[in-house]
């Protein structure tokens, strides 16, 4: 990318940073696109790109403002949605900053069943998920869900999408009676009707089903849930081996084969063992991911090898 030279006027500044943001911006895909491992990849690559923009549109807006110019200029600066999506690389907190501006923004403009508010709130409350701000999420998926239900252009496949997503927070925060009353067996077996059952979202939703299972002690149907989903994404072309969403299936069925018993003990340490080696190398070794990973499998070993001499 080319970069705002120093000899360049303000205004000349001004326009190529414009440029440079909304380059940038097209070329970042949203949900439901972009959910492929290479399409996290090319995100991560972009985000130097990204930070970099980010500075000199603050450095250039201070320059204006000096020079009493800004007004000329104020259409330069709205946020840009799309670099929101800097939670690829577990930089959630910018990735909040943006995403609660983004939501500021739009949910002024939009009602709040429009597409775009829906988008821009569910990735809003998503990243509160990744930072454990599980009250926080549940209350914005909660407000988001209620209000889709109250717009008929909203149709039951996104309604429910957003009973997933809630019920992943509901079981975040150990709320599992309400997480299996909002998305029971019939709710999915609906969703999977709707998009068939090999779709990407379905997997998820089969994952999350059998997690909720999983946090009642009913190992043997979370492991039929669990297996079924990372069976399907291992082959999935929308989601891949080493995805997002592939790792939270095989950590989840690690965990329910730790539970179950010696025999799925070997298997249980070589799935977690991927994880850890797939989430250090795209999240870092001190994310609380693969932190989480890590003891994970610290628990798989210490039931694989008894403690001597107790």
């Amino acid at each position: 990318m080319t970069l705002c030279q120093p000899e360049m006027r303000i205004g000349r500044e001004a326009l190529w940073c414009e440029v440079a943001a909304t380059t940038l911006a097209q070329s970042i895909l949203l949900p439901p696109l972009g959910t492929h491992v290479a399409d996290e990849d090319f995100r991560r690559d972009l985000l130097p790109h990204v930070e970099h923009v980010r500075k000199q549109q603050a450095r250039i807006v201070e320059q204006l403002q000096k020079n009493r110019q800004s007004n000329r200029f104020g259409a330069f600066w709205a946020v840009r949605p799309k670099f929101s999506r800097s939670d690829v690389a577990g930089l959630w907190k910018d990735a909040e900053e943006l995403q609660t501006r983004v939501r500021d923004f739009v949910c002024t403009a939009r009602e709040l069943g429009h597409p775009d508010a829906v988008r821009i709130q569910l990735a809003l409350a998503r990243t509160y998920w990744l930072r454990a701000k599980y009250d926080d999420a549940a209350k914005l998926q909660e407000q988001v869900l209620n209000a889709c239900k109250n717009f008929p252009w909203v149709g039951r496949e996104k309604i429910l999408a957003i009973m997933v997503t809630l019920a992943s927070t509901y079981s975040a925060q150990g709320r599992i009676k309400e997480g299996l009353k909002i998305l029971s067996d019939s709710a999915v077996d609906e969703y999977a009707r709707l998009l068939g059952t090999e779709h990407e979202e379905i997997l998820r939703a089969y994952d999350m089903l059998g997690r909720l299972h999983q946090r009642k002690f009913r190992w043997s149907k979370a492991k039929i849930l669990h297996t079924k989903a990372l069976d399907s994404m291992r082959r999935s072309k929308a989601i891949g081996p080493t995805q997002w969403d592939t790792l939270l299936a095989l950590d989840n069925l690690a965990t329910t084969n730790l539970m179950l018993g010696e025999n799925l003990l070997a298997g249980a340490q070589e799935m977690m063992d991927e994880v850890v080696k797939v989430r250090k190398e795209r999240l870092g070794p001190e994310n609380v991911f693969t932190l989480m990973a890590l003891a994970n499998r610290a628990r798989i070993k210490l039931r694989s090898r008894p403690l001597q001499g107790i």
